[in-house]
């Protein structure tokens, strides 16, 4: 019985930990934005329009799955510092169309990533189009801690550079797609 209870008293603090992950703070968040001169709608249709990844998109070359909540996507992610493609299947968990998309995946129960996309109207014409992850969870904590922003392998480096690469990437695509054909 004593064993019982001492194994339970172990185990309570990795089950409150579980249990909380997802709605903890974030240890981090990486953002990237871009201001694009085209219209918000615009935006989202060619951003949501996966099946074209492949010819602009260098972060996400290939997505596969509808783009709503509860679905399993399957993707390739290629990032910094390697560049080596990876496979990668995170699940919707918010799919507002032509305003946010979002997705979550996790790395054995111990770290929680919630990437989000979001574009806005701007008062002046045209949209800015927002890409961020909140990083949650006990080896995202230690990640951070253990990792200053500056190094090569930081989360906050390798994430970074890869949406600025494709925000940049999707403004330039709405740009070529809006280019009036030439005769």
């Amino acid at each position: 019985m004593l064993k019982t209870l001492g194994l339970l008293a172990a185990l309570l603090p990795i089950l409150w930990i579980g249990l909380a992950l997802p709605v903890a703070p974030p240890a981090f968040r990486v953002s990237h934005s871009v201001d694009i001169d085209a219209a918000a709608s615009r935006v989202w249709a060619v951003f949501t329009d996966t099946a074209s990844y492949g010819e602009w998109n260098p972060y996400v070359p290939e997505l596969s799955g509808e783009l709503r909540e509860g679905t399993v996507l399957d993707m390739v992610l290629v990032e910094p510092p390697a560049y080596e493609p990876r496979p990668f299947s995170p699940t919707v968990t918010i799919a507002a169309p032509g305003k946010h998309l979002a997705w979550r995946a996790s790395l054995l129960g111990l770290g929680i990533f919630e990437h989000h996309f979001e574009v806005e109207s701007l008062a002046g014409g045209g949209s800015r189009f927002h890409q961020y992850e909140d990083f949650r969870g006990l080896l995202c904590w230690i990640v951070h801690l253990l990792r200053s922003p500056e190094s090569k392998l930081s989360a906050h480096t390798t994430a970074g550079v890869s949406f600025r690469r494709m925000n940049e990437a999707l403004r330039d695509r709405v740009y070529d797609l809006n280019k009036p054909a030439t005769p």
